[in-house]
């Protein structure tokens, strides 16, 4: 379980069943199709980094063993992406 309801993972196959390999780099630009601020996106790499050394299991096949690479390529093939939690929105008063 993740807290603050800011990370999703969509697990679409099974932890190594997926026939391509991710090489090392993670374009920008791929990155932000499934993000929309560089805010975010470093809020959720990093959540799943932390995953990812805590023992979760990659959701891509990858030649990368170092975490924020990982979640970064996860975040790019749209396994892992952003959720808006329910209270996040400011309250007026």
């Amino acid at each position: 379980k993740t807290s603050g309801g800011i990370i999703s993972k969509r697990n679409s196959a099974p932890y190594g069943a997926e026939n391509e390999v991710i090489g090392m780099t993670v374009p920008l630009e791929e990155l932000m199709k499934n993000v929309k601020s560089h805010y975010k996106l470093v809020l959720v790499a990093a959540q799943r980094a932390n995953e990812l050394v805590k023992g979760a299991h990659p959701l891509i096949v990858t030649k990368s063993k170092k975490p924020p690479i990982i979640a970064l390529q996860e975040v790019s093939k749209g396994k892992v992406r952003c959720e808006e939690a329910k209270d996040s929105k400011p309250k007026k008063s």
